[in-house]
């Protein structure tokens, strides 16, 4: 089966980005013909490919596009490559960019798989409007979580495309888990609004008004950088570390002692999945889907609801404090939902089932 992943740029570090080199490298190791074709960006993948996988990108060294002008050219391009490389199948990342693939997929009697990365009820640029197109032109539509199937079953009327969930896999492998035994709490992830680092700033200058020996490293790179960093030395914080992205994110899950997360919205947190692979404690805030299918509040983390600065806070000094406490989570920690192999066998049959 010839198969091609359409996404935003995978040339960044990110979430969405890795997990969409792992699943093109298994349905690769699996004996499919998988191509990559990015929107805009690097025409190069921040993560590891199969050297057989086959990277084309549109408008290659743009980090930004307008898509509303370039949008029929995109479309022509788009079927252009399909139609060259006669593509079986289209998976795209994120609802907004079915909306290419809509307009020619009759043409080229492809049949295609919206994959939702983001949560139902996060209607960022376009892709409010394409859920409800993709769940009458879609062939399927996989999210990430069970809760998030049951959004667009709930909420949208008369969808024609089939419906269902597969989680985001760990990429690690039985790696070597955290001692346990450091000062370093950890986060992981794009420096934009989604991940609410604003907010763990403020929860952070409660940390270090009580506890000036733990230290916050946050790895990552994004458009909000210079202000996050601004208001770090606004708050006059001295324990918080901007780390920059890193091909080497396995030291600093190993390294931790405990994860945070202040996201706004998420789809599935695949850094909270790599976390727990390092037996690492999670506190986060509660949001729509994702967290409660991660963590088991009170077993392996806590769940802070309501954005409550000051209760994150408290967590995260009384977890610091108690290691049996800690041991304890990080003992509880099953990922057997989130193994890569059985991720992949799941894709598997989805794409047999087309």
């Amino acid at each position: 089966m010839k198969i091609c992943f359409l996404i935003y740029n995978n040339s960044r570090a990110g979430g969405s980005e890795r997990v969409t080199s792992l699943i093109a490298n298994g349905l690769s190791n699996k004996g499919h013909e998988v191509h990559i074709l990015n929107i805009c960006g690097k025409n190069k993948s921040f993560y590891k490919l199969n050297k057989n996988i086959k990277m084309e990108t549109i408008y290659k060294d743009k980090d930004k596009i307008n898509h509303k002008a370039k949008y029929f050219n995109i479309v022509k391009k788009i079927y252009k490559y399909y139609k060259n490389n006669k593509i079986d199948i289209s998976i795209e990342i994120f609802a907004s960019l079915s909306l290419y693939i809509f307009p020619i997929k009759k043409k080229l009697k492809i049949k295609n798989i919206t994959w939702e990365h983001f949560n139902f009820f996060s209607n960022e640029g376009m892709n409010k409007i394409a859920r409800k197109l993709a769940c009458k032109f879609s062939n399927e539509i996989v999210t990430l979580t069970k809760e998030d199937m049951y959004a667009y079953k709930n909420n949208i009327k008369n969808i024609r495309a089939k419906l269902d969930y597969i989680y985001n896999p760990t990429p690690f492998e039985n790696p070597e888990k955290s001692k346990l035994n450091s000062s370093i709490v950890l986060t992981v992830g794009r420096l934009t609004y989604q991940k609410g680092y604003d907010i763990l700033l403020d929860v952070w200058k409660k940390v270090e008004e009580k506890n000036n020996k733990l230290e916050l490293q946050i790895v990552g790179d994004g458009e909000d950088k210079s202000k996050l960093q601004e208001k770090a030395k606004s708050l006059k914080l001295k324990k918080v570390v901007f780390v920059g992205v890193t091909s080497e994110i396995h030291k600093y899950y190993k390294n931790a002692l405990m994860y945070v997360s202040t996201s706004r919205f998420e789809g599935l947190p695949m850094c909270m999945i790599e976390a727990q692979t390092f037996g690492l404690p999670i506190i986060s805030f509660e949001y729509k889907n994702g967290p409660r299918e991660i963590i088991q509040d009170g077993k392996t983390g806590f769940i802070i609801k309501d954005y409550n600065i000051g209760e994150m806070a408290k967590k995260i000094i009384e977890l610091a404090k108690d290691k049996q406490r800690i041991k304890e989570f990080s003992d509880n920690i099953s990922i057997e939902n989130f193994k890569l192999e059985e991720i992949i066998e799941k894709w598997q049959k989805t794409i047999e089932k087309l």
